[in-house]
């Protein structure tokens, strides 16, 4: 018997390789340390402990075999090879690739040694160890390259008329590589088109220009405020967060950005904000004291110095009651406000506009639903207001209006009446006038405005939506203005929806369009028309702020995303020319915070500047306050060339 105080075993195994069956096999010896004896054990212990060490190391992993990559260039001054993945040694079996960077008046010529050929980059697999040359040639034919926009372009020798010199005569094979944001345009000089790559013989001085256009720019900035700002923090923030009638505008030769007040709860208006672009930057212009909102839900350019908006105040159980105000833009950006109405007539204005009514050329005023009454407001010569509901007959049979629209739809002398009803609170499904809009006209013989055209077309969408925003366009261009409705239904459906309506031209209207998507895929309340693409057609452009079909990332259970991203595709809905419209899908325009981008938009809205759609959005950084005193928000421009 062994002692086991005195005794130790050592195990010696001898490991032989066969190379057929590549099994691995060993010998084992016990020994007494103390003895220096061979130990004698039973048989079954023996058996016992062979099985051991046969289940712990009969098989033996072989290590992945790494090999070495060294690179060279021919010659040393001639540029660089950047080497991805770059490593000291690499298993094998990686790919990697080898991208040569000629320096300044030298061209990448081919590889040598374990690289063969002319392509770039070089992807390689790595095999067994491995040497490879970039040769690089001078480059000193006469081919003078100037860049318009942002990008560089590859040179490569085709035809070599006289070896390594590379003199007149060369073929050269150019190609323009954008940067990201860019995209190549056209040839210049000594060589037309837009073909690329391109080649060109160099038998002379030879002058190429190579033009790059911008089509995506993403930029942002962002800006600070202390305790000038009067109110309170959570009120700015709520400006920035929640904003639905704000809008892009021009003065002189600056740019705009108007942001009404906007509160989180049922209590004092908050000022107003205007930013300017300063030297390519969006900074703080005017704080406007003399314009306090509470929850402006709907706006109207009336042209591009004069605007309305309208304050729902919507906010806790009701009756909601803000303001409708009328701005008039200073050449020097600031706005002369003023309020349409008196504080007897404050009411929920949803959906406001304005237009010539009484053909006196004035400025006169509508909003819906108001609660109890809708209000209209016609403009003394003296500029003050006077609200006159009689001059419009309301057909109150489908229920109020939620959008109202004065435009001259009949290519007469005076502005009809445009309303699309909120079918998803008033009207049951089954009522035949569900999601109708309406065009009232003027009575010459009764001075009002009477129902002239309503229809509901009611297999367009399958059950009531409250309709949130109209606008009037020629959408298919044939001098007939047309009709697009968004609607909204937030309490059982949750969906959003756009509907186009086509003129006849004698103020009746058909359904041409209509889409709806799930709040949880994209959602937005307000839309702006503008030629997004500029082919001459008005595009619809959603003010999209949710769904998956804007965000990128993950969205949690709760609903609530704090997404990685945006995608402005779905927002852009292109007019086929016709009056039907699909997502733009010529480009795709992601900005995820994973590649760079810093920040994005809680909510878009778009504009026009020099032929290419932008959007401004903001992103507010409440938590900054509590953590320095200030408040912090990042403004977001993106700008897209769509033609």
């Amino acid at each position: 018997m062994v002692n086991a105080e005195l005794t130790v075993l050592i195990v010696f195994i001898t490991f032989e390789k066969f190379s057929i069956t590549r099994k691995t096999y060993f010998t084992m010896k016990l020994i007494n340390l103390k003895t220096r004896k061979r130990l004698s054990f039973p048989k079954s212990v023996i058996v016992i402990l062979l099985v051991l060490i046969t289940v712990f190391a009969c098989e033996v992993e072989e290590p992945i075999p790494t090999y070495t990559l060294i690179t060279a260039v021919s010659p040393i001054e001639g540029g660089k090879i950047m080497v991805s993945p770059q490593a000291a040694n690499y298993q094998e079996g990686v790919q990697v690739t080898l991208t040569p960077e000629p320096n300044e008046n030298w061209v990448f010529n081919q590889w040598e040694g374990d690289g063969a050929g002319s392509t770039t980059p070089l992807q390689i697999t790595m095999t067994s160890n491995k040497s490879i040359t970039g040769v690089f040639v001078k480059r000193d034919y006469p081919l003078n390259i100037v860049i318009e926009g942002e990008g560089t372009v590859e040179e490569k020798i085709i035809t070599n008329p006289s070896g390594r010199e590379y003199p007149h005569g060369t073929t050269v094979e150019l190609t323009p590589k954008p940067k990201e944001g860019w995209e190549f345009e056209s040839w210049g000089g000594d060589l037309v088109g837009n073909e690329s790559p391109k080649n060109i013989m160099v038998d002379k001085a030879k002058n190429v220009t190579v033009k790059f256009k911008e089509f995506s720019s993403y930029k942002i900035n962002r800006l600070r405020f202390g305790q000038e700002y009067s109110s309170s923090f959570k009120n700015l923030d709520c400006t920035f967060f929640n904003p639905c009638a704000n809008f892009h505008y021009s003065a002189g030769e600056a740019e705009y950005f108007m942001l009404p007040g906007t509160t989180p709860t049922a209590g004092p208006p908050t000022p107003s904000i205007t930013l300017k672009k300063v030297n390519g930057k969006w900074e703080l212009h005017k704080i406007h004291h003399d314009a306090l909102m509470n929850q402006p839900r709907n706006f109207k350019l009336l042209n591009s110095s004069e605007f309305v908006i309208g304050d729902s105040n919507e906010h806790g159980s009701g009756p909601w009651r803000g303001n409708m105000w009328y701005g008039k833009i200073k050449s020097d950006g600031d706005v002369n406000w003023k309020k349409i109405n008196s504080e007897a007539d404050k009411a929920f204005y949803h959906g406001v506009t304005g237009g010539d009514l009484n053909n006196d050329g004035l400025w006169d005023f509508g909003g819906v639903p108001s609660d109890p009454e809708y209000k209209i407001f016609i403009q003394e010569q003296d500029g003050s207001f006077k609200k006159n509901n009689d001059l419009w007959k309301l057909d109150l049979i489908v229920g109020p209006p939620f959008t109202i629209n004065f435009e001259n739809v009949f290519g007469d002398s005076r502005d009809e009446i445009i309303t699309a009803d909120y079918g998803g609170g008033y009207l049951s499904d089954s009522n035949p006038y569900i999601n109708h809009i309406g065009v009232y006209k003027i009575n010459e013989l009764t001075g009002r405005y009477e129902l002239h055209f309503r229809s509901s077309e009611p297999n367009i969408l399958p059950f009531g939506l409250g309709a949130t925003s109209i606008l009037v366009a020629d959408f298919n261009k044939d001098n007939i203005m047309d009709i697009a409705v968004a609607r909204e239904d937030t309490m059982i459906d949750k969906v959003n929806s756009i509907e186009v309506w086509l003129g006849k031209g004698d103020g009746t209207f058909y359904s041409s369009f209509s889409k709806m998507w799930k709040t949880s895929e994209l959602q937005f309340r307000e839309f702006d028309v503008l030629d997004a693409d500029q082919d001459g057609y008005p595009d619809i452009l959603l003010r999209a702020n949710g769904g998956k079909n804007y965000w990128t990332g993950e969205i949690n259970p709760a609903g609530d995303p704090w997404p990685d991203g945006i995608n402005l595709n779905n927002s852009i809905l292109i007019n086929k020319g016709d009056g039907t419209f699909s997502a733009y899908s010529k480009r795709q325009f992601t900005y995820k915070l994973s590649e760079g981008y810093g920040s994005v938009p809680m909510k878009i809205n778009p504009f026009l500047r020099d032929g290419k759609l932008c959007f401004l959005g903001t992103q507010p950084h409440l938590n900054d306050y509590q953590k320095d005193g200030f408040y912090d928000v990042d403004i977001i421009e993106i700008c897209l060339d769509l033609r």
